[in-house]
């Protein structure tokens, strides 16, 4: 799997961020709050950088190739990626905190949830995603993205469990 953004750029990260570097993803889900937070733990326990990446559905392919359609495409891509960015923020500081919050280097990107996530943590040395408790039924009707993350990430990923898993 690829993104078809490429990985993060390291000179987003680089400079003054220290390693280790962590990718959690991020939605609004309770699972993804608390990867979130045991990502935050984790980093400031080794004062790395946490890396807070979410993924934008991108908009179906088209045919339709005139200037005003694409301009189109691209205007909205460019809108839910805005609005993406402002409700991860908002995710971010209501899990974290604002002081804390602002210390995280946001990701959001076009493409499928595990694509991003991969080529995010491309050159990270952790990733971290929220489990959501679905059951079997759920599984064959939503899908799972772990598959796709646990093989082909280069790094080592944690699970967090939601808190209904954990017990």
């Amino acid at each position: 799997m690829t993104d078809p953004l490429g990985p993060v750029p390291a000179s987003s990260v680089a400079g003054d961020r220290r390693r280790p570097w962590v990718v959690v993803g991020v939605d609004p889900s309770p699972s993804a709050r608390l990867a979130l937070q045991w990502a935050w733990r984790y980093v400031q326990a080794l004062q790395g950088t946490l890396l807070a990446c979410t993924a934008v559905p991108g908009t179906a392919p088209s045919f339709d190739e005139r200037p005003e359609r694409l301009a189109a495409l691209e205007q909205k891509a460019k809108e839910e990626l805005a609005q993406a960015t402002a409700r991860t923020r908002q995710v971010l500081q209501d899990a974290l905190g604002e002081a804390e919050a602002a210390q995280a280097v946001l990701v959001v990107r076009l493409g499928g949830v595990a694509d991003v996530l991969v080529g995010a943590a491309k050159d990270a040395d952790l990733l971290v995603v929220g489990t959501t408790p679905r059951g079997r039924l759920g599984r064959a009707l939503l899908g799972t993205i772990r598959p796709g993350l646990l093989g082909a990430t280069r790094c080592p990923v944690v699970l967090v469990p939601a808190l209904d898993q954990a017990t």
